[in-house]
């Protein structure tokens, strides 16, 4: 037999002219869901084959154990009969030719079919038990009878599916039913042989859910077949197949875009296709129409359940066969692929919508007020980010789970930020593998924003907390007090005894104490300085002193006698302590009333003012205690967050 390239036979790979030059009004008019046959022209080759098995025509209707019985369906040039194989006692199905004027082509099409489906044993391909020539000179196809329905009659048909199938995922068993199709294909392939017609209508579901790729009725082996039962290749130079599923190329392959198993893998993506947008891809209303665009026109895939799906889908229909995947085999695998993350993508859809709702509730979101909004957006967050998490989980590189996760953590940490809390919206950020760069920006300004106010804050509070520095207080308060109030009295019976005290004396005594002063502020410094109380209470003190030693200087300079000028300053020491009660601690206004008794007293008695400043500064001291007297520091009550999200577990 000649082939491609050999003197006398056109070359394969040659353009061919224009399908349409060729077509009669028949053809024209078929519905383009309709398999288009090729001109009924039988070969030398196939003639022959043909001849050699009417020798083995048989003379009766039940020879060699065949009963036939009623027809139980019809083709397009065939019918099928129920038959009894009466020595296995089995049913069986015959397939014949319609009754009426017969041509050699018709014949040797129907039993080409039969040689090409018998060379094929695999469990999904139908087997044929036998081929013989009946009485009447007709082939006679023997094959085994398949109980069950159309595939594209279940895919019409959802709960005539979910009845064969027994499950609610009806779309999932679809997807397993055609990787039994591509398993058959590419073993087919392996025989050197492609389809060229596949469609859901071409596969039956069996009872228990067998799947069978029917009607090779179009398949051409990539070899010549020397036995010349196998139609060849080369020799199908017309149009043939199904114009709703059919690839670029089988409208009149050239050179470039020859037919190869990359068309029958087309045709699979074309069933891939039905399955997820519930109609084929080439959906013109004319057999014309479909032709005019399927070079030029991609099919949209807008209803996969998951990208990786759509993507299959779509390089399965690359116009090129060279985009597409490489084999049968390639499909095949990468729809296992697919259905290995079916339950990732569940997971993503259920996730998806608590997504949506998370998306309006963000938007809804006052941020005054928050609540209840605030708690809604924690449980659609949380059903969220468990989805995805869970999706990830069931399949590492889900990129819908992926993108859906980082939207939702987006969304929460764009509230968490709106509401004032970076920390929050950082620790969920960190949850992503790769956060997105813009938003990472902004948390860390805010969070940076938020650590400045909240050390500020901190340092506020610490200037303003009383029990900061309060042992310190409490010594440097015993020792000025200890030291007031002995000091006046071993000033009058030590230093003055029965002598009228001095104002140089009295200076001496200020400035001595005024030393200590300083000498106390400084040993303290590190505590007593870290409040506003403390440093208040230090600059009293020495302004206190430094004043009293300017009233020392004032009385000198208007020879104001000593001991008067002692009651005086018991009138400038009630007038710092007021002072303090109103700038400082209001609790130490009780002690401007210990002085104010005593300014009188010595007022009204002079030669006591020394006693009477014993006793005000005894009195001083025992307050300053009461009231300063370091305490255990009760904990905080943890502050609440005005208008924030909680972190989520």
């Amino acid at each position: 037999m000649a082939r491609a390239g050999d003197p006398g036979r056109p070359d394969v790979g040659a353009t061919l002219r224009d399908p349409s030059e060729t077509w009669d009004g028949e053809t024209i008019q078929r519905k383009p869901s309709s398999t288009i046959d090729p001109s009924q022209i039988a070969d030398a080759a196939g003639l022959s084959a043909l001849t050699s098995l009417r020798v083995l025509r048989q003379e009766a209707q039940t020879s060699n154990g065949i009963a036939a019985s009623h027809t139980i369906g019809e083709g397009g040039m065939s019918i099928v009969r129920l038959g009894t194989q009466l020595a296995m006692g089995r049913e069986v199905a015959l397939k014949t030719v319609r009754p009426g004027p017969m041509d050699e082509a018709t014949l040797l099409r129907l039993v080409r079919e039969a040689w090409v489906t018998g060379s094929l044993e695999h469990p999904n391909i139908v087997p044929i038990y036998d081929v013989r020539i009946d009485k009447d000179g007709r082939p006679l196809v023997v094959l085994k009878r398949i109980q069950g329905k159309s595939w594209s009659e279940l895919l019409a048909s959802p709960a005539e599916a979910a009845e064969v199938f027994g499950d609610a995922d009806i779309f999932e068993h679809h997807l397993r039913v055609l990787v039994q199709v591509a398993n058959a294909v590419h073993f087919a392939h392996t025989r050197g042989i492609i389809h060229r017609d596949l469609k859901p209508e071409n596969v039956m579901i069996g009872s228990f859910g067998e799947v069978y790729v029917l009607d090779w009725g179009l398949a051409v082996t990539l070899e010549p077949d020397p036995s010349g039962r196998l139609p060849w290749l080369g020799d199908a130079k017309e149009m043939a197949g199904t114009p709703c599923y059919m690839a670029p190329e089988m409208i009149g392959h050239t050179s470039e875009h020859a037919l190869s198993v990359q068309t029958d893998v087309y045709l699979l993506g074309a069933i891939l296709y039905e399955i997820l947008e519930g109609c084929p891809p080439n959906r013109g209303e004319t057999i014309i129409a479909i032709l005019s665009e399927l070079a030029t026109i991609d099919p949209p895939v807008t209803r996969a359940p998951s990208r990786d799906l759509a993507a299959l889908c779509r390089r399965a229909l690359a116009k090129k066969p060279a985009d597409r995947l490489e084999s049968a085999l390639a499909f095949r695998l990468a729809l296992e692929e697919c259905l290995r993350h079916r339950g990732s993508v569940k997971l993503v859809e259920r996730a998806t919508s608590a997504l949506v709702e998370l998306r309006e509730l963000c938007g809804a979101l006052d941020i005054d007020t928050p609540e209840p909004t605030a708690s809604r957006i924690r449980a659609a967050f949380g059903a969220a980010r468990f989805g995805y998490r869970a999706a990830l989980e069931a399949w590492p590189t889900n990129p819908e789970a992926e993108r859906g996760l980082e939207e939702a953590t987006s969304l929460v940490v764009d509230v968490e930020l709106a509401t004032g809390n970076p920390h929050t919206a950082s620790t969920l950020l960190g949850e992503l593998e790769t956060p997105p760069p813009a938003l990472q920006k902004r948390v860390a300004r805010k969070l940076a924003e938020k650590v400045d106010a909240d050390r500020r804050r901190i340092a506020l509070e610490d200037d303003q907390d009383h029990e900061i520095g309060a042992r310190t207080r409490a010594v440097v308060a015993l020792i000025l007090g200890g030291l007031w109030t002995v000091s006046p009295v071993f000033a009058w019976f030590v230093l003055y005894g029965k002598k009228a005290p001095t104002h140089q004396a009295t200076m001496l005594g200020t400035a001595a104490l005024l030393v200590v002063v300083l000498g106390l502020a400084v040993w303290g410094r590190e505590s007593l300085g870290r409040t506003a109380l403390n440093r208040g209470l230090i600059s009293y003190v020495v302004f206190a002193m430094l004043a009293q030693l300017l009233l020392e200087v004032g009385a000198i300079l208007l020879d104001v006698p000593e001991l008067h000028a002692q009651v005086f300053k018991l009138l400038l020491w009630l007038a710092i302590v007021a002072l303090g009660a109103l700038g400082l601690d209001r609790r130490v206004a009780p002690i401007a009333g210990v002085i104010t008794l005593g300014y009188v007293v010595a007022a009204l008695r002079p030669e006591w003012v020394f006693f009477v400043s014993s006793a005000i500064n005894l009195l001083m001291t025992i307050l300053f205690g009461i009231i300063w007297w370091p305490r255990a520091k009760i904990p905080a009550a943890p502050s609440t967050r005005r208008g924030g999200l909680p972190p989520t577990d």
